[in-house]
């Protein structure tokens, strides 16, 4: 279809400067300016600029395809980190791990300050553009490296187990650290001075009691990182019926005592024992290995005689021994971050054990902003998280565009689709509040669906043109075809929108690939040949020709946009009679 006043005329005196001035600034290679920290996961118009400046600086983001020079895209993803990668490592910035923070914003700016108003390259040069490297080149900081914290160092305490004692006995250990003993105390000992890995222990008894003699086994040593519990002592005085003897060498059995003496292992109710619970054992001789197992949502914590290993085999066994292993349920930490554009409501950093539940918290966006999505894949605003069996760290989510808009006129929804830095709805209008035939018109608002040539609104809304074309307007009535929060968009936001996919092949770019032989969509936009509504009171060109209404009268016309076999998307004038489509771009 062809429209009157310079409808032959496809680029305007306007459009002609405009394109002059694009190309000229194009020429300059004006550099963008970065103003906040980026990462991998961001999505703006900033990554897109870091692209392009990595590319044309000898970091290509990727050699064809999305992420190529020309082909820069808003995501920041894995090549993007990688080719940032090569620019911090080859700027001396530290540490070189793809974070795109102040200190590489500050080396990035220092070169195109030298670049100057150089045009960019069309191929990468074949060394990296960047200062020269001095003979110890300095290391730029990305962050304030930590402090080193101080170290301290883990001790371990000497100990074991003493029998026969029959007045007091001093315990010494390397001569200074010293423990009383007497025949009432218990038969475990531990000495009140821990030691560091590595360091030795050598262990002494003088007993004090008259003709009392003192035996020791396993008392001197080096620690190796766990407590020693292996020294044991024998006292007494008569250990045998003549002359002291070693009870380690010729172990001797008091005619009093029994034969065998009973281990037994419980816990406290929060695990099991794996292994002989209850074991039979003879004078003097060894247990054989048990281990402490927790129930799920436990963990083993310690025996009732100091031990940190569930896993034990006790030796030379002789007294009957009762070893309680303890637990203690497991305590998880959930927190909640909220991403750029958002706040949460609600405590961000929880602590609650195995199987219990959190509190709620809720992302809320700024405004014109709406949430999205958790880190990990929850997609409602609100959450609390129950039965928790491990620690959680989250994040939400939030973005300007993307949602699904709902007209609370009537209910009709709305995809949307972010192209440059516009919020686009990716479907016409479809608010009917009346509907006329196509031979009804005049300067009052009027709404038509295309083919329909009735009065009922219902009738109407259950025609096919109505659900894939929407709703066709007349100026004035295009005016009322936004929900709140979005307008009809502007003669000047459709040139911002045409530049930023570049005029030439903005129509292409715009088409939906259902209905345009041709059309690649790869804007999302989704423009369909709805056709229009004719003055003269008829419907026509469905199918090849898609125009759109802008918010901007010229003269007693008003600007438009037309999709037709041509690869850009035209702008024109048209009288405010037609019946036309209406676009809507977020306020």
């Amino acid at each position: 279809m062809k429209i009157d006043l310079s409808q032959h005329c496809k680029i305007s005196l306007f459009s002609t400067f405009f394109v002059f001035v694009f190309l000229l600034l194009a020429h300059r290679g004006e550099a963008a300016v970065f103003s906040h920290n980026l990462s991998q996961g961001s999505r703006d118009t900033e990554v897109k600029a870091l692209q392009q400046y990595l590319n044309t600086h000898g970091y290509p983001v990727a050699r064809t395809g999305a992420g190529s020079q020309g082909k820069e895209t808003m995501v920041f993803g894995p090549a993007t980190k990688q080719a940032l990668i090569h620019f911090q490592k080859d700027n001396h910035i530290t540490p070189a791990n793809g974070y795109f923070g102040p200190a590489t914003r500050k080396v990035m700016a220092t070169v195109r300050s030298a670049a100057g108003t150089t045009p960019i390259p069309k191929t990468p040069p074949a060394t990296p553009l960047s200062t020269p490297k001095p003979a110890n080149p300095p290391v730029i900081p990305e962050a304030p490296l930590p402090s080193t914290p101080e170290i301290t160092l883990a001790t371990y305490t000497i100990g074991g187990t003493i029998m026969g004692l029959t007045g007091q006995v001093t315990l010494t250990n390397n001569a200074t650290d010293q423990l009383s003993l007497t025949p009432a105390s218990a038969s475990l000992f531990t000495f009140p001075t821990a030691l560091p890995t590595g360091a030795r222990y050598n262990v002494t008894a003088t007993p004090r009691g008259i003709n009392e003699h003192c035996f020791l086994i396993n008392n001197s040593g080096m620690v190796a990182s766990t407590n020693i519990t292996t020294i044991q002592i024998a006292c007494g005085t008569t250990l045998t019926d003549t002359t002291p003897a070693n009870p380690f060498t010729n172990p001797i059995i008091p005619s009093s005592a029994p034969t065998t003496h009973e281990l037994s292992y419980t816990t406290d109710g929060h695990g099991t024992i794996t292994g002989s619970s209850t074991q039979s054992i003879t004078f003097s001789a060894n247990g054989t290995e048990i281990t402490a197992t927790p129930n799920t949502g436990y963990h083993f914590t310690t025996w009732n005689d100091g031990l940190t290993n569930p896993r034990r085999t006790d030796t030379n066994i002789r007294s009957a021994q009762t070893y309680t292993a303890n637990f203690a349920i497991n305590i998880y930490t959930l927190t909640y971050t909220a991403g750029a554009n958002g706040t949460l409501s609600g405590t961000t950093t929880q602590t609650v054990t195995h199987g219990s539940a959190g509190t709620e918290v809720l992302a809320i966006p700024d405004a014109n902003y709406h949430f999205v999505s958790w880190s990990d894949g929850v997609l409602t605003a609100s959450r609390t998280d129950s039965s928790v069996t491990s620690s959680l760290a989250v994040t939400a989510s939030f973005a300007d565009c993307g949602e699904i808009v709902t007209d609370a006129r009537d209910g009709n929804t709305y995809p949307t689709v972010k192209i440059g830095s516009q919020c686009w709805m990716a479907k016409n209008a479809a608010y009917l509040p009346s509907v006329v035939p196509a031979a009804t018109g005049g300067a009052s608002p009027y709404y038509y669906v295309y083919g329909y040539q009735g009065s009922s609104t219902v009738v109407a809304k259950a025609q096919v043109n109505y659900t894939k074309y929407g709703v066709h307007y007349n100026y004035p009535a295009a005016l009322t075809a936004c929900p709140a929060g979005w307008h009809l968009a502007t003669d000047a936001e459709y040139t911002v929108l045409t530049t930023y996919l570049d005029p030439s092949v903005a129509g292409t770019k715009v088409k939906s690939t259902s209905t345009w032989v041709g059309g690649t969509n790869t804007s999302g936009f989704s423009g369909e040949p709805a056709g229009s509504r004719e003055p003269a009171g008829w419907f026509g060109f469905s199918g090849t020709d898609g125009f759109f209404w802008t918010a901007t009268p010229s003269g007693g016309n008003a600007w438009i946009r037309n999709l037709y076999s041509g690869s850009d998307f035209w702008r024109g004038a048209a009288n405010q009679l037609y019946g036309f489509s209406a676009r809507c771009l977020k306020d």
